[in-house]
């Protein structure tokens, strides 16, 4: 047992019970003198008993004639059943005529021994099994009952300080003393008359008659859009849209939140913002295979904001507070795009999308406006938890009713090839004369999943698949709960989707199924989804081409000069007319771009060249500005657009952590109004729910963002300050070696050594040899030894 102790490795409880069916299958064969084990692992429960001395013959009347066959738990014969120490030091039972009779029959074949005489002489050794004294006991039942019994039975007094009078004197007494002073509604409480103050009574009916006669009432909507992509993809949009009345910004009454996010109105409020929009997004959207998306994003983080004039604070001090508390609500690193090195304020690329009246967005002065994006942001849950928690709709702790409940398993979300978060907060029109205005705040989820299968061109997805669970119950503060399934691609798959939609629509030429879950059919029922798609061999048409598509990459070569070539294709079946194209970019400082080697061509010809309709270019400054430029481009063909740039030298501290990774130039945009739009569903900027989206007909504008790029700057080499740092300290610690001894120590002259003569060092050196020489052969004699005695005992 001891070779197998040390060759198996087994835990703690594994080691107690084998030692314990190791003991007590041998303890009926042990001798009255007791049991040792040969070799070389000993345990204490099988030692060989100790003699009888004072305390043992103290304790022996007590025992019995009961045989001691163990060393036991702490040298004493006493019978323990214990898990962790399954070997007592004695027998249960003291030995009878019949014992002794079947021990001596024991000593032979245990073939000749039945199975009752086999269980008597094991309880005669011990009085339970492993598993019977192992077993819950149901004693702390009794216990507990118990103890409940004794505390209803007991009277509680309640103490003299909580009594009514004593209360009441220990809150004069806080008043007097000014402990804690309260405000808001609480301070308008007269402890003397025990009623609030007349004004406070006034305010209160005035309060409520508003709230009785008030007509704008929060709306909160729930909307998914499903489009099966060609590529094999599936495109996942979750929408939920929130409109409330503008009282909440107001700072002179008290508000009451009912589905609007009160933080979101917080922020707002204390920065003078008009709208914002700010996205997080994982990846890139690839428009030559996906199509158009409801709506686009760049990769990492995108912000941009519309500010109210304000003469008692400047917009920069607003954009700095209002980034700083953006990004700590969303846990992202938006506090960078703060300063005006990374923002900019375009002319014409990021006009307010508020429908105000024209009294009211007269003023579009762009210096109110602020843009910035960070391309090298990362997204993960930490974004997407905060996000979630700003839905109405919570079922208890983490998880989330109707369709925001699909997003209670985050880690799914992550394994798509594009994610993106959204939120867009701005002004409505609250009826159509436009007579007065409501809140809308936008906050959508678009995901693109492989759904591709082993099998070529057949796709297949159920919501848990993608989403880790179906919608198990409707969001009651939901107004609309509504599932959009596009069908752009019937016409070259077959597509067979379940349950069956409760009514269809068409947009343009683009069929779509709706599936309504705030009916009554479905609100009481778990809503699963699936669906499978396989490509058609007779179909040869792709209809799902964009309109447009942008590419962009870097030129040059070396650290010093460099240049960015942005590609816009345009599909000329589909746009037979001139489109207007609106190309802004924002250059970081430390890329000095030169305009007068900007460069506007056709794709199939470099030499033609197309002259822009408007050039805006604001220049960068080292360390405070960068470069914005801004281009009108009328064309019904592809285009080139191209321009060259030098790399700055960076001071030592501004590099990052990691500085041969290279630096980002965020993505290019393009702005444009599409002719036709017959084949995309867009979002509308008269609304952002998709349900008036697809009742209405939209204008058709996009948003276009191209890859951002990573260049390398010209970068010392770190890792040498450390070699020089390392290089002169050894070299000081050398030297300073030497002066220490010189100045701290005292030579003087020793006695001269004798000289010893020739044949007595060679002498000396045969004496060193011959002893290494022993020295080794017994080591090596002692390694021979150790062996063949470790081959016996295997």
């Amino acid at each position: 047992m001891s070779n197998f102790l040390r060759q198996v490795k087994i835990t703690q409880p594994q080691l107690a019970t084998f030692l314990q069916h190791q003991c007590r299958a041998e303890a009926s064969t042990a001798s009255s003198t007791g049991v040792t084990q040969s070799g070389s692992i000993v345990l204490d429960n099988r030692k060989a008993p100790p003699p009888l001395d004072a305390d043992r013959m103290r304790m022996h009347p007590r025992i019995g004639n009961r045989e001691i066959v163990g060393y036991g738990l702490k040298g004493k014969p006493e019978y323990f059943d214990l898990v962790m120490f399954p070997c007592p030091s004695i027998r249960w039972e003291a030995d009878t005529a019949e014992i002794t009779a079947l021990r001596k029959k024991e000593q032979g074949d245990w073939k000749q021994l039945s199975v009752d005489e086999k269980k008597r002489l094991y309880r005669a050794s011990f009085r339970q099994t492993f598993e019977e004294f192992s077993a819950p006991s149901g004693v702390w039942k009794w216990a507990i009952g118990w103890t409940l019994i004794g505390i209803a039975g007991y009277r509680f007094d309640k103490p003299d300080s909580m009594t009514d009078e004593k209360l009441k004197r220990q809150l004069e007494f806080h008043i007097a003393a000014r402990q804690g002073p309260m405000t808001g509604l609480a301070s308008k409480w007269d402890y003397e008359t025990e009623m609030f103050s007349t004004k406070l009574k006034s305010c209160l009916i005035l309060v409520l008659l508003i709230h009785c006669c008030s007509t704008n009432e929060d709306v909160y909507k729930e909307e998914l859009y499903i489009r099966p992509l060609v590529s094999g993809h599936t495109y996942f949009n979750l929408l939920f849209t929130t409109v409330a009345s503008p009282d909440i910004l107001k700072s002179n009454i008290v508000h009451h939140y009912h589905l609007f996010p009160k933080v979101i109105a917080d922020i707002v409020r204390s920065n003078g913002v008009s709208e914002f929009h700010v996205s997080l997004t994982q990846g890139l959207w690839r428009y030559d295979r996906w199509g158009m998306p409801i709506v686009g994003a760049p990769p990492g983080a995108e912000v941009w904001a519309w500010f109210k004039p304000d003469e008692q604070r400047d917009v920069a001090s607003r954009w700095t507070s209002f980034a700083h508390e953006l990004g700590g609500l969303l846990c992202a690193s938006l506090n960078f795009v703060a300063s005006n090195v990374s923002s900019s304020s375009p002319y014409y690329s990021f006009r307010p999308q508020s429908t105000l009246p024209k009294s009211n967005g007269a003023n579009l002065d762009n210096s109110l406006l602020r843009y910035a994006a960070l391309p090298r942001e990362i997204v993960c849950t930490e974004n997407l938890t905060p996000w979630k928690k700003l839905l109405p709709c919570v079922a208890g702790g983490s998880n989330h009713k109707g369709l925001a409940g699909l997003l209670d398993n985050a880690p799914k979300l992550y394994n798509s090839d594009y994610h993106s978060l959204r939120m867009d907060f701005r002004q409505i029109c609250a009826d159509t004369a436009c007579t007065s205005t409501q809140l809308e705040l936008s906050m959508a989820l678009a995901i693109v999943v492989n759904t591709a299968t082993s099998k070529p061109n057949y796709n297949e997805w159920t919501f848990r698949s993608v989403f880790g669970s179906n919608v198990a119950q409707s969001c009651p503060l939901s107004s609309l709960t509504n599932v959009y399934v596009d069908l752009q691609l019937s016409s070259t798959h077959s597509l067979n989707i379940t349950p069956e939609p409760d009514y269809a629509i068409k947009q343009g030429t683009t069929p779509i199924v709706i599936y309504d879950l705030g009916s009554v059919q479905r609100k009481s029922t778990t809503f699963a989804m699936s669906c499978t798609h396989s490509k058609q061999p007779t179909s040869n048409t792709d209809s799902s081409s964009p309109p447009i598509v942008v590419h962009r990459y870097a030129t040059g070569y070396g650290v010093r000069d460099g240049g960015i070539k942005t590609v816009i294709k345009i599909n000329e079946e589909q746009n037979k007319n001139q489109i207007t194209l609106l190309y802004f970019e924002q250059i970081p400082w430390y890329f000095r771009v030169f305009l007068h080697t900007l460069k506007i061509t056709t794709l199939d010809d470099d030499t033609i060249e197309i002259k822009p309709d408007y050039i805006s270019y604001t220049p960068g400054k080292d360390r405070e500005r960068s470069y914005q430029l801004e281009i009108v481009i009328k064309t019904d063909q592809s285009i080139v657009i191209s321009f060259e740039f030098e790399m700055a030298f960076l001071k030592w501290n501004e590099f990052p952590p990691d500085p041969n990774h290279g630096f980002y130039i965020p993505s290019a945009v393009i702005s444009t109004l599409l002719p036709s739009k017959s084949n995309y569903i867009l979002r509308s900027l008269n609304s952002f729910s998709l349900n008036q989206s697809l009742s209405s007909s939209s204008d058709g504008f996009v948003r276009l963002y191209s890859e951002s790029l990573l260049v390398n700057l010209p970068t010392p080499d770190f890792s040498m300050p450390f070699n020089v740092i390392c290089l002169g300290c050894t070299a000081v610690a050398l030297a300073f070696g030497g002066l220490h001894n010189l100045t701290t120590k005292e030579f003087c002259f020793g006695p001269k050594r004798a000289q010893t003569p020739l044949r007595q060092r060679l002498q000396d050196l045969r004496v060193r040899l011959m002893a290494s020489r022993r020295a080794l052969a017994q080591r090596l004699f002692k390694r021979t030894s150790q062996k063949q005695q470790h081959e016996h005992t295997e």
